[in-house]
């Protein structure tokens, strides 16, 4: 088990849900994931937090630079198939998005 995947299994076995890590640590849900997933790690701040949460020993460089992260998101696609363009909120690219705010606004 890597120490990302032991930050996983903590939280769930002290019964946290995303939502509930996140408010205890103040970031999004979202964000919560994304550590997770190891698409990026929390910042001083937020790990200590986590630590305390979590029971967590350690640099968050030890948890998260191990899969090449360095706290800089990685590039994201567009999650619309075929679309490579970076992504910009809600993983859709500028064109994507706002084709999806017209939408909502109709």
């Amino acid at each position: 088990m890597t120490k990302l995947e032991m930050v996983v299994a903590r939280r769930k076995g002290l019964r946290l849900s995303l939502r509930k890590l996140a408010e205890k640590v103040g970031v999004s849900r979202q964000a919560v994931l994304d550590y997770e997933r190891g698409i990026y790690g929390p910042g001083p701040e937020v790990w200590e937090k986590m630590k305390d949460v979590l029971g967590l020993e350690g640099e968050a460089k030890e948890y998260w630079s191990k899969l090449g992260i360095r706290g800089r998101p990685r590039k994201q696609k567009c999650k619309v198939a075929k679309c490579t363009n970076p992504v910009i909120a809600q993983s859709l690219c500028e064109k994507h998005y706002q084709k999806m705010k017209s939408l909502e606004t109709n």
